[in-house]
């Protein structure tokens, strides 16, 4: 039962002294009998008594401290070493303690769901006097919970800091909780763990070659999965790398997709003038001329290795140079696509004839399928209605009017990544500008098709888990002259018996991601203090 005294069975309260920023309680010990800590022996011979001075939990908000008059006794067993003891109050505090074991324990755990600089802000608030330090000394000593060994394990890394050191998170899919935190990704750290913690049945996992050796070495006879996610994302990322060699088929798909803007003969043309070269005009001037002198030394018979350091580049870049038919253009960073992307063409001709309401504009673009708001198509105009006579400013229709320039800097050449990611969509789920710049790449490089059916078969076999066709797949995939395509089908036959379990279970480390990412949220929280026992402790602590 819970009272504002603690151990009330244990004490008996004298009085209770207001003071200004605190209350005193002062108690005395009626505890009967008293052992000595050393034989067990009960004794009533009384020695003196003193004082010890604990903080226990506050009383709405206000800080409370007991003051309690223990007593000392003679132990009456003359073969006891201990000849005077102090009496024990286990269910009070510990011995030498400053705070009662209840205050101790709602510090922990202010300390473990909180931390440490927060946690001292919120007690400060509660009426607790704590220090950041304490918070973390409390985490540090409390006594984690001991985890089962669990029958389906997932295996991830979580990055201590990004690109540099990374650790292990264990992961019981059954139970969906945190086993345990490793402080590395090494295979040996694995195989060691999975030693001690026999009978583990289904590991998942990425397809990290440290995390296929550790389990196979820790647990034979586990069924490794590779999750199906990072199956998808390596298929993305191959056929990225090989659309980087076909830019030159990017750029005239593109070409002919372009739609040309409407042309009237009210346009007047401004005086052109040569404008300076912009940083980015620069950079790929330099990259350029880089990308000859890559190809020159190739020629000359010079390897990979050896032109990465003549220039100080990475072998993947030089190697993508190699086999690239043009120099990749760094295209100008432009904002996302909008809903009124589409209609600026119309926006523009509607303008020119002279309808200068936003608001009628935007009552013929939602009769033309327009899906945003009233506010973007006013916000878009206002930068014309800028350029206008002044009489015509605040006029809603106006004579005709030269047509207005539309910026055209999305109409640019589409990246591989972008490209990637369309030619692995279904075509049901692209919008219509983008399947006839699909078409249209296909159109111009048989390979790219090929390409895209071979991804888009393996995409599918993945999603609705067809492990019966993955052997006929991989045939084929093997026959493709794309060398991006045939290092991705070496690497699935090095994990190929990972690769079909994720393809015949259900399992898969999407539960992992997420423990990771509840992992980086407490590892913030901590303000950069979450060294690898604090936060090892909040991990598992956590509900």
């Amino acid at each position: 039962m819970k009272t504002l005294l603690v151990a009330a069975h244990l004490l008996k309260l004298d009085r209770i002294v207001s003071r200004t920023d605190h209350l005193l309680l002062v108690v005395h010990s009626i505890q009967a009998p008293v052992r000595c800590p050393k034989c067990a022996r009960v004794s009533s011979h009384l020695h003196s008594r003193y004082e010890r001075t604990l903080a226990d939990l506050p009383w709405q908000g206000i800080a409370v401290q007991i003051k309690l008059q223990a007593r000392r006794f003679f132990c009456n067993n003359e073969s006891c070493a201990q000849q005077i003891f102090c009496e024990r109050l286990p269910e009070l505090a510990l011995r030498y303690a400053r705070k009662t074991l209840r205050l101790n324990e709602a510090l922990q755990w202010i300390g473990l769901m909180i931390g440490g600089e927060a946690g001292a802000k919120v007690a400060a608030e509660l009426g607790f006097r704590v220090s950041p330090d304490t918070l973390l000394r409390r985490i540090r000593a409390a006594n984690l919970p001991v985890m089962s060994t669990p029958k389906v394990l997932g295996v991830d890394d979580w990055a201590k800091r990004k690109g540099q050191t990374y650790g292990t998170i264990l992961v019981d899919l059954e139970r969906h909780r945190v086993v345990d935190l490793l402080p590395d990704r090494e295979a040996t750290t694995l195989t060691h763990w999975l030693k001690q913690h026999a009978g583990i049945e289904i590991i998942t996992r990425d397809r990290a070659a440290a995390y296929a050796e550790g389990a196979r070495q820790g647990a034979p006879d586990a069924i490794q999965i590779a999750d199906r996610w990072h199956l998808i994302k390596n298929l993305t990322e191959v056929v990225e790398r090989f659309l980087q060699t076909k830019y030159s088929d990017l750029q005239v798909a593109a070409k002919q997709n372009r739609q040309q803007p409407v042309t009237t003969p009210t346009v007047v043309k401004a005086e052109s003038k040569q404008l300076p070269r912009t940083r980015l005009a620069l950079w790929n001037e330099r990259r350029q001329a880089r990308y000859e002198e890559v190809r020159r030394f190739w020629q000359q018979g010079a390897t990979i290795k050896r032109i990465a350091e003549q220039f100080g580049m990475h072998r993947r870049t030089v190697r993508m140079f190699i086999r690239t038919e043009s120099c990749p253009e760094r295209l100008k960073p432009c904002s996302r696509i909008s809903q009124l992307d589409r209609h600026l063409d119309y926006l523009a001709q509607r303008w020119a004839e002279g309808c200068h309401s936003a608001a009628d504009l935007y009552r013929e673009l939602l009769s033309r399928g327009f899906r945003g708001s009233q506010s973007l198509v006013r916000h878009y105009v206002a930068q014309w209605r800028s350029e206008l006579p002044p009489e015509l400013k605040r006029a809603r229709r106006g004579p005709g009017t030269a047509m207005p320039t539309i910026d055209r800097k999305k109409l640019l050449v589409p990246s591989p990544r972008n490209t990637a990611w369309w030619l692995l969509q279904k075509q049901e789920n692209l919008e219509a500008e983008q399947q006839v710049y699909l078409q249209k790449l296909c159109e111009a490089s048989p390979e790219i098709a090929q390409v895209q059916q071979l991804a888009q078969r393996f995409a599918r076999l993945v999603r609705e888990r067809k492990a019966l066709e993955f052997s006929s797949w991989l045939e084929e995939a093997a026959k493709n002259s794309s060398p991006e395509i045939r290092g991705f089908v070496a690497g699935l036959k090095r994990d190929q018996p990972a690769v079909e379990a994720a393809l015949k279970y259900a399992w898969s480390n999407g539960q992992t991601e997420g423990q990771v990412n509840k992992l980086k949220n407490l590892k913030r929280s901590m303000f950069g203090r979450a060294k690898f026992d604090l936060l090892k402790a909040r991990v598992l602590a956590a509900p």
